[in-house]
């Protein structure tokens, strides 16, 4: 672990909160169905997997699409200088892995995060969510744990 990544591992340690902490609704149901069952898998790779499927579940019982087949993993090295094409008019998210383990990755990540398009992002410090949604009607970042 680099000395960036040990740094943002303490600062984001002292900002994250669980669900009592978050005062959106959808927030709250997401950590309650998806986050908490989650966090009990054994190893790093096995929770962004199960992550990606109990998202992908709650996303489309909310009414959310995904970008390609289901809630991919996209990890944030083999993005694209831009964020892909989002149908503003709908509900979309996108997870992303590896936010935090250098410095121009978490520049990028901070970057998608100010994006216009972005309504709602999730730093869980190992991975990150980002939702485009008109339903939210201001910008919101959360620090989670996980």
């Amino acid at each position: 672990m680099t000395l960036h990544a040990m740094h943002q591992l303490l600062m984001h340690k002292r900002k994250a909160m669980g669900r009592h902490g978050t005062h959106s609704p959808f927030v709250y149901g997401l950590i309650d169905t998806v986050l908490i069952p989650v966090y009990r898998e054994k190893t790093l790779s096995d929770k962004i997997e199960q992550l990606a499927i109990g998202l992908d579940n709650y996303c489309r019982s909310t009414g959310y699409t995904t970008l390609g087949q289901g809630v991919q993993i996209i990890r944030l090295q083999d993005l694209p200088y831009s964020l892909p094409a989002v149908d503003n008019s709908a509900d979309t998210v996108m997870l992303l892995s590896d936010i935090h383990p250098t410095t121009a990755h978490t520049n990028e990540w901070q970057k998608l995060c100010d994006d216009s398009s972005v309504t709602l992002s999730l730093d869980l410090y190992h991975a990150g969510i980002l939702f485009f949604s008109p339903r939210f009607k201001q910008k919101q970042h959360f620090f989670l744990r996980f």
